[in-house]
């Protein structure tokens, strides 16, 4: 069965750029262009190649934006473009041939060429960018915020080889109003967040951005324009925090020392950026990001150079190994097959996880319980479809949940019902978290960091300091406060990541197992503990109890945690100094 695709361009004065792109997408089955209250003739030229140009909403924040324009497709998967990027012939016949082969990934990234002028940038971490363009819309969302947002996507992800041309900058003074712009807006965030900035943070990041970009990834292969992407970077950093100084202190004394900083900064740039090549085979800070697991992972190490690069590589690939073998979409998986075939999972590594999932269980009297996917999709959170099911429907589905239903022996786990069927993401996501720092440490890693989507792990310490973890405010986009830990995971869960709202009042995807409703009572909730699977599974638990129950059963030696109650009040667990500090912003 052939598959359609939709194609959305979002544009604002685009008059020189749109045809081009428009001109390479004209074989898609529709197009979509969302206009952004262009001035100039984009409309009129858009309309040339299409009727579905929608002029009627002015963008607010990007990526709900984003996610409105892309619900206005009529077909299941769509490519996002800019007016500024161009479709291939090599591209377009790997898409085609891609949506029709009926594949098990629900997206794909596409590499992506990146231009200054007409100038291709091939290194210092320009090409090939990957960038996650096609995927189903049922299951994809951007983070709704104003500026540099990720992408979340349900299930597998897999990654087309053809590249996709990317006029990022028209010229040097194209890139220096971008640069502006992007600096402004940032600026604005982190000022509307209330968070805290400071000087020395951003003149590190400044002159490490610069060296990483020219020196590590070796930027300077590019000649001046590698030179001039490597110092875009740097720049960025500091004009943001400037401009966020200005916010803040109204050109007072303070932003006149910030102004004379700037220039300190830019001199010594290259004298750093020496120093900071000459040690770095003795010590090196490496950071690298991933799409897995429906989110962002990044790792952290600091070591010896070559150590530290190959230790995060091998960490990422024994994340990538649990999450296929979690998987329950993968139809090879034994937790698939399990589900669907009835066939017992004899793997020691799914059944030691499944073990931990069903101690906490019974502990916590079912609050946590692999059993609940029916519950997911009779709400449509699997699908995005979201629906409020009915009483009947709701007892219907509670049928096949409990995990009673499993039976678990030291060789095999089985069901006593065809229908129950297991999701191990509850705790597997930290499990993963868990094996990666296992990776680190065998590779002589001592200090690092592990962020799945916001479940961390903090190894050791960065430097003589603790490392420094944020507290989601559920309310808002902000704080609520920061830990300072060291060898913990921090794992936590809300009403906030994934819900809907129905007649004005809101539905999320932790699900009560004895309800079939979703849980009441708490809005966010934060778990400290060493064993990052069970600082996961826990967190589930003490969000389905609540908070009187839930803070009642944090009684694991070295557990603490952090509440956040549906009227915003914070608890916190006995004496949580005794592990982590705890700070109110």
């Amino acid at each position: 069965m052939k598959e359609n695709l939709s194609v959305v361009i979002l544009v604002k004065n685009e008059e020189q750029r749109i045809a081009r792109c428009l001109d390479s997408v004209k074989w898609a089955d529709e197009i979509i262009v969302v206009d952004d209250e262009s001035t100039d003739n984009t409309v009129e030229i858009a309309r040339q190649y299409t009727s579905k140009v929608f002029t009627e909403k002015k963008k607010d924040i990007e990526g709900k934006h984003r996610n409105w324009s892309y619900s206005l497709a009529k077909n299941i998967w769509v490519l996002s473009l800019d007016a500024d990027e161009v479709v291939t012939s090599e591209l377009k016949e790997e898409i085609i041939q891609v949506i029709n082969s009926n594949p098990v990934e629900n997206g794909f990234t596409i590499p992506r060429k990146n231009y200054i002028g007409d100038y291709w940038v091939r290194y210092g971490g320009w090409y090939p960018s990957p960038q996650l363009k096609l995927f189903k819309k049922d299951k994809f969302k951007h983070e709704e915020v104003e500026i540099h947002g990720r992408a979340f996507m349900d299930g597998p992800c897999g990654h087309l080889k053809s590249d996709l041309i990317h006029y990022s900058y028209r010229n040097i003074e194209d890139l220096i109003r971008k640069l502006n712009n992007q600096t402004t807006w940032e600026a604005q965030k982190w000022y509307r967040l209330h968070k805290p900035m400071h000087l020395g943070r951003f003149f590190y990041r400044s002159v490490d951005r610069f060296v990483r970009t020219y020196f590590v990834r070796k930027g300077y292969k590019d000649g001046f324009m590698g030179f001039v992407a490597a110092f875009n970077g740097a720049l960025y950093q500091i004009i943001s925090y400037l401009k966020y100084r200005e916010m803040v202190v109204k050109y007072n004394a303070s932003n006149k020392k910030s102004k004379v900083a700037v220039i300190f900064i830019i001199v010594t740039l290259i004298s750093l950026g020496a120093a900071r090549i000459y040690n770095a085979d003795r010590f090196h800070l490496e950071k690298q990001t991933r799409l897995m697991m429906n989110t962002y992972v990044t790792i952290h190490a600091i070591g010896p150079k070559k150590i530290s690069t190959e230790a995060i590589n091998l960490a990422f690939a024994r994340m990538k190994e649990i999450e296929k073998k979690f998987s329950p979409y993968d139809p090879e998986s034994q937790v698939s097959l399990f589900n669907r075939q009835n066939i017992p999972i004899t793997d020691p590594e799914i059944l030691k996880v499944a073990r931990l999932a069903l101690e906490v269980s019974k502990k916590s009297n079912g609050a946590f319980d692999i059993t609940c996917f029916p519950l997911t999709a009779l709400w449509g959170f699997n699908t995005r479809s979201y629906r409020v099911p009915s009483k009947q429907e709701i007892e219907e589905a509670l049928k096949n949940v409990g995990y009673q239903h499993l039976k678990l022996s030291d060789v095999k786990l089985e069901k006593d019902k065809p229908e129950i069927v297991i999701d191990l993401g509850g705790i597997a996501k930290g499990y993963a978290v868990g094996q990666a720092v296992r990776v680190l440490k065998t590779k002589g890693i001592t200090s690092g960091f592990v962020d799945a989507g916001g479940d961390i792990y903090a190894l050791g310490k960065k430097g003589n300091k603790f490392w420094k973890i944020g507290v989601k405010d559920p309310f808002s986009k902000g704080l609520i406060g920061y830990l300072e830990v060291e060898d913990l995971a921090v794992m936590g869960s809300g009403n906030y990541e994934r819900f809907f709202v129905k007649d004005g009042k809101k539905y999320h995807h932790i699900f009560n197992p004895v309800t079939g409703y979703p849980a009441e009572g708490l809005a966010g909730i934060t778990v400290i503990y060493a064993d990052p699977s069970l600082a996961d599974a826990w967190a589930t638990a003490f969000f389905v109890l609540g908070s009187q129950k839930g803070m009642d059963m944090v009684k694991i030696p070295g557990m603490k945690a952090v509440m956040v109650t549906d009227s915003g009040k914070i608890l916190y667990s006995p004496s949580p100094q005794s592990v982590v500090e705890f700070s109110n912003i």
